[in-house]
């Protein structure tokens, strides 16, 4: 009888789970150790999943992986849009009564598609983007040409990822999308989100943008900038002939990922610009902007400089590139190192 009875209830075990058709995950916490959600499925973070698709005329393959087509990796990382979660903290003054500090946090997303006027190139480690100015606006003919108004209707919602939250700092911090736009509002407050080492983590359910969890994002001060020096008021000057030593002090115990990043920016009045991002170690403490950088940065045009601490994670998502980075300013003796940037052998704009 014993022995009867424990089979029947086998029996039921197995018909209970073999009715459960329900999905196995909805977001990566669904999923045990180092395993992520993919289309309602745990997988092994990085691994390769079989797109069930045959590489060639017969179009039932059985999704083993046996046949390492094209497919299988699934889209591009990027190849449907790109994501950016991004946090910044301030800490207090000397007077926390009037120097609280702060933080904001803020996300996007936007789906890939259209032209684009910007190229990027590599110069001397970093990177240059370039983008031409926009085309000036076409004739659109008399009135009756566009049709009358609201015709077209307003324009479909951006992508989104659901609510995106930021946990692990002083304060939790949730991003809702609009429901009309898809946009998010960022979050500040008056008080500081992190100090060196903090571990944090991002996440969102997923929508149209997919679901996702960091695992790795670590908070970082703001960074002491030795070199060059600031002036007490007004931009830096600098000669563009002469490569620029930027020097700074790492903090004691560094994060794993955490990078000092050096970006310049030059906008022109007709609506063109460049921006140099050049990223590095924080425990190299300097990094040389060279004479070709500088000459990258067109005459005529406002220059500003920045210099920050940071520490971020990529992410690549069913062909969505999504970077989680946190970050805090670079500081000169008693200015942050946030200002506009000028070069004695040139003319002013």
């Amino acid at each position: 009888m014993a022995a009867m009875l424990r089979r029947l209830a086998s029996a039921t075990l197995f018909l209970l789970l073999a009715c459960d058709d329900g999905p196995a995950c909805v977001i990566d916490t669904d999923c045990e150790g180092f395993q992520i959600c993919v289309d309602e499925a745990c997988v092994p973070r990085g691994g390769i999943r079989d797109a069930d698709v045959s590489d060639g005329p017969d179009e039932s393959d059985g999704g083993e992986g046996e046949d390492g087509g094209p497919d299988d990796m699934g889209p591009e990382p990027g190849s449907l849009g790109t994501g950016v979660v991004s946090a910044r903290s301030v800490p207090a003054g000397t007077d926390p009564l009037t120097e609280p500090g702060s933080h904001r946090v803020s996300a996007s997303f936007t789906a890939a598609g259209g032209e684009s006027t910007c190229t990027t190139t590599d110069i001397d480690g970093c990177s240059v983007v370039t983008c031409e100015p926009p085309p000036p606006p076409g004739d659109a003919g008399v009135p009756e040409d566009m049709g009358t108004p609201g015709d077209a209707g307003p324009p479909p919602a951006l992508p989104h990822a659901g609510t995106v939250q930021l946990t692990g700092g002083t304060v939790a911090i949730s991003l809702e999308p609009a429901a009309d736009t898809g946009l998010y509002a960022p979050v500040t407050g008056a008080m500081p989100l992190f100090m060196q080492g903090t571990e944090l983590v991002a996440t969102a359910p997923g929508d149209g943008v997919p679901s996702f969890r960091t695992t790795g994002l670590q908070g970082v001060d703001e960074l002491a900038v030795t070199a060059p020096p600031l002036p007490d008021a007004g931009g830096l000057v600098l000669d563009s002939t002469m490569a620029t030593d930027v020097t700074w002090t790492a903090p004691e115990t560094p994060t794993e990922d955490q990078t000092t990043q050096i970006l310049m920016t030059s906008v022109v009045g007709d609506g063109g610009s460049v921006t140099i991002t050049c990223e590095v170690p924080v425990a190299d403490e300097t990094f040389t902007l060279s004479t070709n950088l500088f000459d990258a940065m067109p005459g005529g045009a406002s220059h500003r400089i920045r210099v920050i601490a940071r520490d971020g994670e990529v992410l690549d998502r069913d062909g969505w590139r999504i970077t989680a980075e946190v970050w805090a300013r670079g500081r000169g003796t008693s200015r942050n190192f946030d200002l506009p940037l000028s070069f004695s052998d040139r003319a002013a704009p």
